[in-house]
């Protein structure tokens, strides 16, 4: 339908667009389609600055490319925002985070 295809697109504008942006991100990156991942992630980041779900997705990409400054920052973002419904994911950013500070300091 004409909603499934701007959902699928990342032109509706909405909650569930914003997740599924990220989620995209998130199989874009594991089929190796960088720019994509971001493109995805920034759109979410766009859409909404106070959801979740795109600042772990871009801080995540980040972080395997090791720009570990920027995954961080992201990161650290993300860890703020994170609500009752995320809190699987609050210990993830912590493990993440955790080895961007190694990373970092073994890298001086």
């Amino acid at each position: 339908t004409g909603r499934e295809s701007e959902i699928i697109s990342g032109n509706a504008i909405g909650g569930r667009s914003i997740r599924l942006l990220s989620v995209r991100a998130t199989l874009n990156h594991a089929l190796n389609e960088v720019d994509a991942a971001f493109a995805d992630a920034e759109r979410a980041i766009e859409l909404d600055r106070s959801d979740f779900n795109g600042w772990f997705a871009r801080g995540a990409l980040h972080a395997s490319d090791g720009r570990f400054d920027k995954a961080q920052s992201d990161l650290l973002i993300a860890q703020n925002l994170v609500t009752a419904d995320d809190l699987k994911y609050a210990s993830i950013i912590e493990q993440i985070l955790a080895f961007i500070e190694e990373a970092i300091s073994s890298n001086g």
